[in-house]
């Protein structure tokens, strides 16, 4: 498993889709095959049959070499610090590298919420579920407010500024959520 931020993953897949480019006739355009199989992946095989068995042939033709690439054994990616594209969610899950979305703040410790593949907690482009003993709820003006034992008590000789972010008990992370 690795943690990383959205921006290197796309540079990881950026470079994939660049070799994939070089390839010529038949093994680039079952690399691209593949990649087109990948965006219409959904997660716990909710697609059809049909899909499952190309799905099947792509992973034992092209997303092992991806596999192998990125160590062999890597079997999870965790994001967060921005959102990830969920092109990439889909074709890294498809590809049998899931990335799970998470989201935090330095004030919360980091996370508040985040996907996992327990229970069929991986949606496709969501933050996933709340973490235990964290409470959230959103302000009529769309602000993400949140309380737990993972909010921070105050910033390090600031006195003032955590009154203007701690309101009620519950902290004002300035994200707009639904």
């Amino acid at each position: 498993m690795i943690t990383a931020v959205p921006r290197l993953v796309e540079k990881v897949y950026d470079k994939i889709d660049a070799k994939g480019k070089e390839l010529t006739g038949i093994k680039k355009k079952l690399f691209f095959w593949a990649i087109a199989l990948g965006l219409q992946f959904e997660p716990f095989g909710t697609n059809d049959l049909w899909y499952e068995l190309q799905l099947k042939v792509a992973r034992q033709l092209i997303f092992s070499k991806w596999k192998e690439g990125l160590s062999g054994n890597l079997e999870l990616i965790v994001t967060g610090r921005a959102a990830l594209q969920p092109r990439l969610t889909r074709i890294f899950a498809a590809a049998e590298i899931p990335m799970l979305e998470g989201y935090g703040l330095t004030e919360t410790s980091p996370v508040i919420s985040a996907n996992n593949l327990k229970n069929k907690g991986f949606r496709l482009g969501t933050i996933g579920k709340l973490i235990e003993f964290v409470a959230l709820k959103i302000a009529e003006d769309g602000d993400i407010l949140c309380k737990g034992p993972n909010v921070m008590m105050g910033y390090f000789k600031e006195e003032k500024l955590p009154n203007e972010v701690l309101i009620d008990s519950y902290f004002h992370t300035g994200d707009i959520g639904t």
